[in-house]
């Protein structure tokens, strides 16, 4: 056999410069942090606009299965005879009663937040528990759980750091709220004007 041929050995340098490998782990450094802050970006983006498709259809949604909170509470204007009082009561209870108001119920069900469904099934449940000629209303507890209702409405619709309790959602609709409202809520509102 001959002479032992020399091994030939690829070996290459990115580049002679002195540093090099800092200046690539650097590059590679913020190149993942600008891919990470991209995804975050996107998926930010991407709630947005999933928040906005649905905020329409919920905005519906509470409207109808408000209109019949309406019309019950409406029922105690001033200037209404007996019995235009009587048809709107009966109305709101029709409505409540209906199977398109079942169906907007579901769709609550499943477009809502946690705590919106949680005080709408707190609520239903109070109602559930009424007899038929409603004579065991317990309306401060009606209307404590009404409160909480409208509350979570708003919240879910944006309004998530607010300030509000459940009587400050119905102040405007009730004159006399304090004598309807918990006693603990009555002696804390007389406790602060003091």
């Amino acid at each position: 056999t001959g002479p032992e041929q020399p091994r030939f050995t690829l070996t290459t340098r990115l580049c002679v410069c002195p540093g090099w490998e800092t200046l690539t782990n650097n590059s590679l450094l913020l190149l993942a942090l600008g891919a990470v802050g991209w995804l975050i970006q996107t998926s930010i983006t991407a709630k947005r606009k999933y928040e906005e498709s649905v905020w329409d259809k919920r905005l519906e949604t509470y409207k109808k299965i408000l209109e019949p909170f309406v019309l019950i509470m409406s029922s105690a204007m001033h200037g209404l005879s007996e019995k235009e009082k009587q048809q709107r009561q009966k109305t709101g209870l029709e409505t409540i009663l209906s199977l398109d108001y079942r169906k907007s119920a579901f769709e609550l069900t499943f477009s809502g937040s946690d705590t919106m469904v949680e005080t709408f099934n707190d609520l239903w449940q109070h109602f559930y528990t009424l007899d038929e000629e409603l004579h065991s209303v317990d309306h401060r507890k009606t209307l404590e759980l009404l409160g909480e209702f409208l509350l979570a409405i708003r919240k879910d619709s944006g309004n998530r750091t607010t300030k509000l309790e459940n009587v400050d959602m119905l102040k405007w609709m009730i004159a006399d709220i304090q004598k309807w409202t918990l006693p603990e809520t009555v002696d804390d509102v007389e406790h602060t004007q003091k």
